[in-house]
């Protein structure tokens, strides 16, 4: 009797999902295009906060992004990959930070793009060593990700008090106005922030 099994053919839909996951990972595989990829990943999930508040964007971007961070790619990568996503996610949340500069454009406003990148890359390197943690402590995808959820949530607990801290756009904050807003009284902003991330890392 023969013991040889056939293998199952694929659906055009899951041959189709397959060769995007594919080239979706070459790209972030990229030098140059896995940063830039990451960065857009950041700017969308910023969608969630004001004024646009929508946050579905949210979720599918760090859906995303969650993924992408979960698969072997070291953590010195996934460092590289946190920080372009975090700086992108800040420096959209945060556009409101150049208005001072443009009281007096004329002599000041040179310095708002400055400003507002460099804010954003220092607070991205929370995320970037919350990628590096969960790429070091993970054996596989899932405990990667699982990882990249803690990490991040601490990081950004962290950025709420260190040096005097800056706890404004937290993962959570997306929820403002929105009726999940009132999961915060299990424990805070905090408990949105890891909910919120908890939730967008179940495909990974």
């Amino acid at each position: 009797m023969s013991t040889h099994t056939t293998p199952q053919r694929r659906t055009p839909t899951e041959t189709i999902g397959a060769s995007l996951v594919a080239r979706f990972r070459r790209t972030m595989a990229g030098r140059h295009s896995g940063p830039a990829l990451s960065a857009g990943l950041g700017a969308l999930a910023a969608l969630g906060h004001a004024p646009v508040s929508f946050p579905p964007a949210t979720l599918a971007a760090l859906a995303v992004a969650i993924a992408a961070l979960s698969a072997p790619v070291g953590w010195r990568r996934a460092a590289g990959l946190g920080l372009a996503l975090g700086t992108g996610y800040f420096a959209v949340s945060w556009f409101w930070i150049v208005e001072p500069f443009l009281v007096d454009p004329w002599r000041h406003g040179w310095m708002a793009p400055f400003a507002l990148l460099f804010l954003s890359a220092g607070m991205a390197l929370y995320w970037a060593g919350a990628a590096a943690v969960a790429q070091a402590a993970g054996r596989t995808a899932p405990a990667r990700a699982l990882w990249l959820v803690v990490a991040l949530t601490a990081g950004e607990m962290l950025r709420s008090v260190l040096f005097t801290g800056f706890p404004w756009a937290l993962v959570g904050h997306v929820w403002i106005g929105w009726p999940q807003m009132q999961l915060a009284a299990l424990g805070g902003a905090d408990s949105l922030t890891l909910l919120t991330l908890g939730a967008a890392a179940l495909p990974a």
